[in-house]
């Protein structure tokens, strides 16, 4: 049985012991939980491509929406549920929405002129800002 699909390692814990995870423990360190088996893998097959895993906002892990056969709790729109993987998943380029076209509010003349470029003050320690004396023989 593969434990950790997508090319990961089962993560040991303390005592060398496979670590375990469920729905009131989670994986240490960087180590994401199998929510199919239950044990914590350092690599995870999460969602087919060209989709992505939304992750949990603190702990910035995948988000687990179905737990060893568990019913699937509803993820956040627009994503869903994986069945295969038990992570909600999401377009990676979602669709963006087309600007509404503006309106004639308020008169809807031209727009007005662009400001005037600020003239800049001379540099009191350049050579430019001090009248040279004329050479004298």
């Amino acid at each position: 049985m593969d434990f950790c699909p997508g090319g990961g390692k089962l993560s040991i814990g303390y005592k060398g012991r496979i670590e375990t995870c469920d729905t009131n423990k989670l994986c240490t360190g960087k180590a994401i939980c199998n929510p199919h088996v239950g044990v914590c893998c350092s690599k995870l097959r999460i969602c087919p491509w060209p989709k992505s895993p939304l992750l949990e906002g603190f702990t910035h892990k995948p988000l687990i929406c179905r737990f060893r056969g568990t019913s699937a709790i509803s993820c956040p729109t627009p994503s869903y549920c994986e069945e295969k993987s038990g992570f909600c998943c999401a377009e990676t380029n979602p669709q963006p929405k087309k600007p509404n076209p503006p309106t004639a509010v308020g008169g809807g003349g031209p727009a007005p002129p662009p400001m005037p470029p600020i003239p800049s003050l001379p540099n009191p320690r350049s050579r430019e800002t001090f009248t040279e004396k004329p050479f004298r023989m």
